[in-house]
């Protein structure tokens, strides 16, 4: 089993067991809960909404997903380029930063589903990072 995601407050997992099955787990009760999560392909990163139970994950999934642990939903935002290395929330939660293989940075509201692009490199863009005040942090290979 592999951690892809940890809250904010360290109480809720998202989990990569055997098989691409996947599994939340909330330790915000007095018992442990854990609700298995179909994904329709292999996810490798996730983000957290720091004050909902809300995260969106990337990976070898051709789409962006948010799913609302409260509300038990799955939003998917079809991509129409590469895998996604890494994946930030920014902008109030509004907006994802993705990165990607193919060295560019793309923003995307989640809301419209508008993309904005920046490259950045010629290479792989192997992690992102925003911080409250928005600024991003890159690293590349």
């Amino acid at each position: 089993t592999n951690v892809i995601g940890l809250s904010p407050q360290g109480d809720m997992l998202l989990l990569r067991g055997e098989h691409h099955r996947y599994f939340f787990l909330d330790l915000t009760g007095r018992e442990p809960k854990v609700t298995e999560i179909q994904m329709p392909a292999s996810v490798s990163h996730a983000d957290w909404h720091a004050r909902e139970k809300k995260f969106v994950m990337g990976g070898d999934l051709q789409m962006i997903m948010e799913y609302d642990y409260g509300a038990q939903t799955m939003l998917k935002h079809p991509l129409n380029y590469s895998d996604v290395n890494d994946i930030a929330y920014y902008d109030n939660y509004r907006k994802v930063a993705t990165a990607h293989g193919d060295g560019i940075v793309r923003f995307t509201d989640l809301a419209t589903g508008q993309v904005e692009l920046l490259t950045v490199h010629r290479d792989n863009i192997s992690s992102i990072a925003v911080d409250p005040s928005e600024r991003f942090g890159l690293s590349v290979d």
